[in-house]
């Protein structure tokens, strides 16, 4: 997660192509493990940073 938050930190991608990076081939199933180990969504997160 550390690599996603990085990522989304870029903002240069969506987040199913942040995803997809990282070996998720579901962007839901990996919004769901951002959120449960961040207890913020991948969105959240984005916004938080902008």
């Amino acid at each position: 997660m550390r690599a996603a938050k990085r990522m989304l930190r870029a903002g240069h991608a969506s987040i199913a192509e942040i995803a997809d990076t990282l070996g998720y081939a579901n962007p839901s199933y990996f919004c769901q493990l951002f959120r449960k180990t961040t207890n913020i969504s991948p969105k959240q997160h984005q916004n938080q940073i902008s």
